[in-house]
């Protein structure tokens, strides 16, 4: 399946890139899904009925982040591959990258060329870890009218108390405004724009190294 030899980093890039890649449909999932009830504690279906498109919130923005995370990942991993292993450039030729095959490779790599600084940042303020800068940022800039809210659950047979912290989903929409500056709507919408270009791009990339190189790998007797 992959080659073992430790001096070969090719079979190594197309390892992590598989992993990426399944850790996006994980997360995508999680974003785009109406109602995950174990995980929306913060912001649970029906909890609001005039918006009920609020159920999940905190858990849409989690994930959002984590696959902020996993597309710096994703485009440092294929900057590396495509740019300093001739293996790859010389296996794309002999088993036939095709026009629109190429067309949709050089479309991706432009795109994580571009965007791969900005991916970076956010990475690094909300996406991997919540960083002490992104945390200062989002109690420096909170709107006045901000207000929070803790709801605490008693088990009145045990007397175990589980806190939950909705002002938290407060914090990490102002903090993740300290790499997008501007207006924070519109700045947020290109922003979610961005990263579904990136899962696109991504999924095609590894759909491409899936048909070029693994396949033929798995397919030996």
């Amino acid at each position: 399946m992959f080659n073992s030899d430790r001096k070969r980093r090719l079979d190594a890039l197309l390892a992590q890139l598989s992993v990426l890649y399944e850790d996006l449909r994980i997360e995508l999932t999680a974003i785009t899904e109406d109602s995950m009830p174990k995980l929306d504690v913060l912001d649970p279906e029906g909890e609001d009925v005039d918006h009920p498109e609020r159920t999940g919130a905190y858990r849409r923005h989690y994930f959002l982040r984590r696959s902020i995370a996993t597309l710096n990942e994703f485009a440092v991993a294929l900057r590396h591959l495509n740019e300093e292993q001739p293996e790859f450039k010389l296996i794309s030729k002999s088993r036939g990258f095709n026009k629109e095959a190429e067309a949709i490779w050089s479309q991706a790599i432009e795109f994580f060329a571009v965007n791969e600084k900005l991916i970076k940042e956010i990475r690094h303020d909300v996406g991997g870890h919540f960083g002490e800068k992104a945390a200062r940022y989002a109690v420096e800039n909170f709107d006045l009218d901000t207000v929070g809210k803790v709801e605490m659950i008693l088990d009145k047979d045990t007397g175990l108390r589980d806190p939950r912290l909705h002002f938290v989903e407060q914090i990490v929409a102002t903090a993740i405004f300290r790499s997008l500056p501007g207006d924070p709507q519109q700045r947020f919408e290109e922003l979610v724009q961005k990263c579904k270009d990136g899962y696109l791009h991504a999924s095609n990339c590894v759909q491409l190294l899936l048909a070029l190189y693994l396949l033929p790998q798995f397919g030996r007797s």
